[in-house]
Formats: C-alpha cells, sequence, structure tokens
C-alpha cells in the first residue's frame, strides 16, 4: 500500500481552492469597489461562479448604456459573461424594432448558465 504524504494533499487541495476561489472573489473586490454597487449582494450575485472579472467589465459596459442604467438589468446582462459581449449583442438587439425594452433584449443576449448533474 503507498502512502501519500498528508502535506502533499493538502498542498493539492490548498492549490486547488486557491485557484477555484481567486476569480469569484477577484471579481467581488472590483465590482464592489471599482463600480456603482453598492449592495454586497448585487456584486455577490454579479460575480458568484466568476472564473475572471469579465463579468465586472461587462457591467460596467452595459452601466454606460443609456438603454440599461438600471444596475439590476446591467448585472442580469452579466451575470456568467466571459466578455463584453452580453453588451454588444444588447445594443444590436435593442435597435431592432421587434425587440422594443430592455428586459427582453437582456433575456435574448444574456450568457444562459447552464446545469450541470453531479456524478
Amino acid at each position: 500500500m503507498k502512502h501519500i504524504s498528508l502535506v502533499a494533499i493538502f498542498t493539492s487541495l490548498l492549490s486547488f481552492y486557491s485557484t477555484h476561489a481567486a476569480g469569484p472573489v477577484e471579481c467581488f473586490k472590483e465590482a464592489y469597489k471599482q463600480t456603482s454597487i453598492s449592495n454586497k449582494g448585487l456584486a455577490i450575485q454579479l460575480c458568484a461562479g466568476a472564473a475572471t472579472i469579465a463579468p465586472v467589465s461587462c457591467y460596467k459596459e452595459a452601466y454606460k448604456q443609456v438603454a440599461i442604467s438600471n444596475s439590476s438589468l446591467a448585472i442580469q446582462l452579466c451575470i456568467g459573461a466571459t466578455s463584453n459581449e452580453p453588451v454588444e449583442c444588447f445594443k444590436e438587439a435593442y435597435r431592432l424594432v421587434a425587440i422594443s425594452n430592455a428586459a427582453d433584449a437582456i433575456r435574448l443576449c444574456a450568457p444562459q448558465k447552464t446545469q450541470q448533474c453531479a456524478k
């Protein structure tokens, strides 16, 4: 029987958790300190599960848009974003006659979270 040192296991777990926690934590810090988001709950909503600070970048860009001046709508658009593509999609969709309100354009353009089944 092979024995694995506790140090090796601890180091491996620490590396795993620090890598996976850095994205959401960095995103939250950026959202809470560098944007108009003054509510920690909204910053958490924006950054939960984020791998990078891309949702914050998306939010900042979305908040600049006249049609998305409501921070809650900008957050809805950018949750799960990996780039500013949702904002570009929103700008294009909002120009369409058939999509005349921000909520419909957000539903069309916001990244969709996929459900993952536990194995």
